[in-house]
């Protein structure tokens, strides 16, 4: 299961997520929806301008935890 650790980002940044919608101007649902974990796809430019405005990799953002274990 690929888990999305946006929160976890945000708090390491210093960063609200109303802020981050103001730097990224992406629909404050979007956000939420990232910040819970709540997606079924990931959109290429979300990630690109996540990563622009928190200064990080993807890798930051999206982690592999294996459901086998």
């Amino acid at each position: 299961m690929v888990e999305f650790n946006l929160k976890k980002v945000l708090e390491q940044k210093n960063m609200s997520m109303y802020r981050l919608q103001k730097v990224t101007e992406i629909s404050p649902s979007v956000i939420w929806k990232y910040n819970r974990g709540d997606i079924q796809r990931v959109d290429l430019s979300v990630l690109d301008k996540f990563c622009k405005a928190l200064s990080c990799n993807v890798s930051d953002l999206m982690e592999f935890k294996d459901d086998n274990k």
